[in-house]
C-alpha cells in the first residue's frame, strides 16, 4: 500500500486553528440527527470533546501570557503593545516589507521575552521560525541556541537568519573549529544553530555551555523538528532523549519552545516530559495541519516491496507528457535505490538524469547538490529516505508518495 499526495501551489496564508491536530472541528457544529449510527454519534462526542479540549487549552495559555505580561509590568515596567510594535517594525524593516509577523507568532515571541516556555505546533510554510528570530529584535544582547537534526538543515537556517541580517551560525562536528569556539565564547553570533549531540556529547561546545559567564548569556533554547524525540529517541539517537539536561546549564528563567508539525498528544506528553514542560506553565499553540490543497490516495500493492509497477502513476503518458514534481519516501535505503533504478529504464534517455536518490548515504556535498538541483527544476523526482523529512523546503512539489505502510504517519 502507498499513499500519496497532490498538491496544488497555492496555501493559505495562515494556517486555520483547529481543536484536534489531525481533525477539522468545522463539522463538530452540527448535532447528529436522530437516526445517527451508534458508531456517528460516538464520533461526534469524540469531535465535541476534542473541541472543547482544545478551546480551554486556548483559554489557558492566553491567561497564562497575559499574566506574565501583568507580572512583567509591575515588577520590570514591561510594555506589552510597545514590545509588540518594535519587534513588528524591524522584522518588517529587515524583510524588506516582506515578512509581517502575525499576532500568535509575536504571542510566542513574548512568551519567550517573558521566560514562558512553549509548545508549538504548525503546519509546513506556516512561519513557525520568525518567532525564532523576534526577541533578538527586541533584546540584542543575548544568545539563542536552536537544536536542529540535521547539518544540513542547520546550514539552511543559519542562511535564512543572514537574510535578516541576523548573525547565525550552524554549529556541528564539520564547522566547530578553534576559530568558531571563540567567535562564539565572545558572542559573535546572535543564533547558535545545533544539534543534540553538540550541546551533551561535545566536549568543547559542552563545556561552554557549561560555562556560567555564557549560559548567562543564553535568552532561549528552540528545539526544531521536536517529534525527533519520540520517532529518534528510542531508536538511533538516544542523547534526543536528554535534552531535558540542558536545563540544569541554564537559569531556571530561560524557556524552552518546542516546534513541532503534527504530533498525537500521547506523543506531546513524551516531549514535555522529556524537556520538562510543564503542563500549567506552558503556553500551548495548536494551528492544526488541515490543508484543503491536499487530496489523499491510497493505491493497493500487488506484491509488497517487489512490486514496483505500483509506480507507473507517475510515469509519462498521452495525457501526462511531462513528469510530475514529486517525492517518493522509502523506509528501506535499498528499496528506494533499486525503485529508482527500475523507474529511470522506464523512461526516455533524455529524462532519466531528471531522477535522482536522496538518502542519509550520500554525503553531505552530494545531498547538497542533489537539493539544490532539485529546489532549482533539474530534478523532477525524488526516490529518499528520511532524511528528506526533516526540514527540505522544496518549492511546487505536486505529488508526495509513500511507498508501503509506514512505522508512523
Amino acid at each position: 500500500m502507498d499513499t500519496d499526495t497532490e498538491a496544488a501551489e497555492s496555501e493559505a496564508d495562515e494556517a486555520a486553528e483547529l481543536g484536534d491536530d489531525n481533525e477539522d472541528t468545522s463539522s463538530a457544529t452540527e448535532a447528529p440527527n436522530d437516526d445517527a449510527s451508534p458508531e456517528l454519534s460516538e464520533d461526534f462526542i469524540k469531535r465535541r470533546a476534542c473541541t472543547l479540549a482544545h478551546k480551554n487549552e486556548k483559554f489557558r495559555s492566553s491567561v497564562l501570557l497575559e499574566e506574565a505580561c501583568k507580572t512583567a509590568k509591575e515588577n520590570h515596567s514591561y510594555d506589552s503593545a510597545a514590545t509588540q510594535k518594535k519587534m513588528l517594525e524591524e522584522c518588517k524593516e529587515r524583510s524588506g516589507g516582506k515578512i509581517i509577523p502575525h499576532d500568535w507568532q509575536l504571542d510566542i515571541a513574548k512568551c519567550l521575552l517573558l521566560s514562558v516556555d512553549c509548545e508549538l505546533i504548525a503546519p509546513m510554510g506556516a512561519g513557525k521560525t520568525i518567532p525564532f528570530v523576534l526577541p533578538l529584535f527586541y533584546n540584542k544582547e543575548k544568545v539563542m541556541i536552536i537544536i536542529s537534526p540535521l547539518n544540513a538543515l542547520e546550514e539552511d537556517q543559519a542562511w535564512q537568519f543572514w537574510e535578516l541580517g541576523i548573525t547565525a551560525v550552524p554549529v556541528n562536528g564539520k564547522t566547530y573549529m578553534d576559530k568558531l569556539h571563540k567567535e562564539v565564547t565572545n558572542e559573535k553570533h546572535w543564533i547558535i544553530v545545533t544539534s543534540p549531540d553538540m550541546c551533551l556529547e561535545h566536549d568543547h561546545f559542552h563545556s561552554l555551555l557549561n560555562a556560567p559567564a555564557f549560559a548567562r548569556k543564553v535568552c532561549s533554547f528552540i528545539i526544531d523538528e521536536a517529534h525527533c524525540i519520540t520517532q529518534w529517541g528510542n531508536k538511533f539517537r538516544e542523547v534526543y532523549l536528554r535534552l531535558g539536561t540542558l536545563r540544569a546549564f541554564m537559569s531556571a528563567r530561560v524557556p524552552f519552545l518546542v516546534t513541532l508539525v503534527t504530533l498525537t498528544p500521547a506523543d506531546l506528553a513524551v516531549i514535555c516530559k522529556s524537556v520538562h514542560l510543564e503542563r500549567n506553565d506552558t503556553y500551548h499553540l495548536n494551528l492544526g495541519n488541515d490543508r484543503p490543497n491536499l487530496t489523499w490516495h491510497v493505491r493497493n500493492m500487488k506484491a509488497g516491496k517487489s512490486d514496483l509497477e505500483s509506480l507507473t502513476f507517475l510515469l509519462l503518458t498521452k495525457d501526462k507528457p511531462k513528469l510530475k514534481r514529486a517525492i517518493i519516501f522509502f523506509d528501506d535505503i535499498s528499496v528506494s535505490m533499486d525503485a529508482c533504478c527500475w523507474f529511470r529504464e522506464q523512461l526516455p534517455a533524455n529524462l532519466r538524469d531528471h531522477v535522482a536518490c536522496y538518502n542519509s548515504q550520500h554525503g553531505e556535498s552530494s545531498k547538497h547538490d542533489s537539493y539544490q538541483r532539485f529546489c532549482d527544476g533539474e530534478l523532477d523526482i525524488w526516490f529518499a529516505s528520511e532524511a528528506a523529512r526533516i526540514g527540505c523546503d522544496i518549492p511546487k512539489i505536486e505529488v508526495v508518495a509513500q511507498f508501503m505502510v509506514p512505522a508512523s504517519l
